[in-house]
């Protein structure tokens, strides 16, 4: 694998993987909400080359969701998009993109200063003790648990729940330590789910309208452009 497309600088970076299949501006907002939050230096994305929770279907292929990235996060600062996980793929078509080698690779490949962290919405967390070696994945990036804005569970009760699936006595799993993990992002009326529904769509009224919404101009046009080569 090559470098990662890191500034030689950053010393805490936030990983930020997922489907984006397409990416949405929510995406965006929350991923970059959250890097500043905790006052991290860098955003690395990372399109997945197949999600092991999402099946092999993708409205679009791996080198169609890098380019919708780079359009969904074009001009923000200290941002940067990997496509490890795209490049896997091709050498491996049939084997998912697991988190946990993602991550054993990142850290091979950076300074030893360097921390990570784990970008994850609050559903992923109350999950994350069934990924592949769960434990492992923490030992490299510490998870962070977005809990947007006006959510009507407090980061307390979210933390307890989270913990609840760690109950084993083990430092650092309790709810004290997990709400320490839990940052605020914005509440964002956006979804890939919804976005697909609407691609795939021709008559629905404000269709076009919605998918800027969701898409933003940039993503878009390239959804645009990618669909009319087909």
């Amino acid at each position: 694998m090559a470098t990662p497309p890191i500034a030689a600088s950053a010393r805490v970076i936030v990983l930020f993987g997922g489907s984006f299949d397409p990416p949405h501006i929510g995406h965006r907002r929350l991923a970059v909400a959250a890097r500043d939050a905790i006052g991290a230096d860098w955003l690395l994305v990372i399109p997945a080359g197949r999600s092991p929770h999402k099946g092999s279907s993708t409205l679009f292929d791996g080198e169609d969701r890098i380019d919708l990235v780079k359009c969904a996060f074009g001009g923000a600062k200290r941002v940067s998009v990997s496509r490890m996980e795209v490049d896997r793929m091709r050498n491996e078509p049939d084997r998912p993109s697991y988190t946990v080698e993602t991550l054993h690779t990142l850290r091979e490949h950076l300074p030893a200063g360097v921390r990570l962290r784990l970008l994850i919405g609050a559903d992923q967390a109350l999950s994350l003790h069934r990924w592949r070696e769960p434990r492992a994945i923490m030992a490299i990036a510490e998870p962070l648990v977005m809990r947007r804005a006006g959510d009507d569970e407090s980061a307390e009760s979210l933390a307890a729940r989270i913990a609840s699936n760690w109950n084993d006595g083990t430092a650092g799993l309790g709810p004290a330590d997990w709400h320490r993990r839990v940052v605020d992002v914005p509440l964002v009326d956006a979804s890939s789910t919804e976005a697909r529904r609407l691609l795939a769509t021709s008559d629905e009224p404000g269709r076009d309208g919605r998918l800027r919404e969701l898409l933003g101009d940039a993503v878009l046009q390239r959804v645009r452009e990618i669909r009319e080569g087909r």
